[in-house]
């Protein structure tokens, strides 16, 4: 169970972590006033503000996006969520990923094919 804060209020879903911000927010929440624009953080016409900071939706997953609840240690939140960040983005750079209609088409890591 997925939980965020939207526009000041409380919502929980059940979607897939990997899933795009963008696509929680137009498809299961309803907000279509956020724009698809080319899928790849180039025209900010996916831009929303995460936790005050402009974030390209797009290419957001909504596991970076979530309310994990009371933090007792919000130092190790932080850093585990980053973590996450630059590990997906390491795949992105050193794997080979195919797109089609602005959506990765590989699920997981293990069926990257590595560059030769």
């Amino acid at each position: 169970m997925t939980r965020l804060d939207v526009n000041g209020k409380a919502v929980s879903l059940e979607v897939p972590a990997d899933t795009p911000l963008l696509w929680v927010l137009r498809d299961e929440l309803g907000l279509t006033s956020t724009k698809f624009g080319y899928g790849m953080a180039l025209c900010g016409a996916c831009t929303v503000h995460l936790d005050g900071t402009p974030t390209r939706a797009c290419v957001t997953p909504i596991d970076m996006a979530v309310d994990c609840g009371f933090a007792v240690y919000p130092d190790r939140i932080r850093s585990q969520m980053e973590g996450a960040a630059v590990m997906a983005l390491s795949s992105a750079l050193y794997r080979e990923i195919t797109f089609r209609d602005g959506r990765a088409q590989q699920a997981t890591s293990t069926i990257f094919r590595w560059r030769v």
